[in-house]
């Protein structure tokens, strides 16, 4: 990566992750069109040669830990996915999860990590958060009610996690959003 002269040539051939497959399957399965269809592609290319020098970076070091994941690995771990999702208000343990699924502890970790780009805790965390903000901006149900409807009994908890991912306090979120959709609806006037 030196080689600002091109001088020397550079070969990388490698098993490519899941996250690079996932890459190219959005750029395959993109319906937009034009403009769009070129800026969304461009973006998903650097996002793809991103993750191909990670992953290089990453098999060039020695003292790393590499841990392999095969098909039926890989299957066990979407079923821990689906399962975080059926239980997201009272999910398992890292240690009930893995035993659900019959994967040990590390590899489940590694390999959610890997396949969603995502560790299994701030997983369970933004899945909640996204539930929340939608309960939100739909219901007119008090900020409380929506952190223990989504599994927080502490609100001030709750509220912290809300604010470091959509960067408002979830009442200021409802208030902002509600603001520009009558904004909105009064330029549509």
């Amino acid at each position: 990566f030196r080689d600002s002269d091109s001088k020397n040539n550079f070969l990388y051939e490698s098993p490519y992750s899941y996250r690079i497959g996932d890459i190219v399957n959005d750029i395959k399965n993109d319906l937009n069109e034009d403009v769009v269809r070129s800026t969304y592609i461009e973006a998903k290319i650097l996002e793809l040669f991103s993750y191909s020098i990670k992953q290089f970076r990453d098999d060039e070091e020695e003292n790393k830990k590499q841990v392999s994941l095969r098909q039926t690995d890989v299957v066990k771990i979407e079923e821990a996915k689906l399962i975080l999702e059926q239980e997201l208000f009272n999910p398992p343990t890292i240690k009930e999860l893995s035993q659900m699924v019959g994967v040990n502890q590390n590899k489940l970790k590694f390999g959610f990590k890997e396949i969603y780009d995502s560790t299994i805790k701030s997983y369970v965390i933004n899945q909640r958060l996204e539930l929340a903000r939608i309960m939100i901006l739909a219901d007119n149900k008090n900020m409380k009610e929506v952190a223990e409807e989504i599994g927080y009994s502490n609100y001030s908890h709750f509220s912290r996690l809300f604010r470091r991912k959509y960067g408002l306090l979830p009442k200021d979120y409802a208030q902002s959003t509600t603001r520009r959709i009558r904004l909105a609806d009064q330029n549509n006037d």
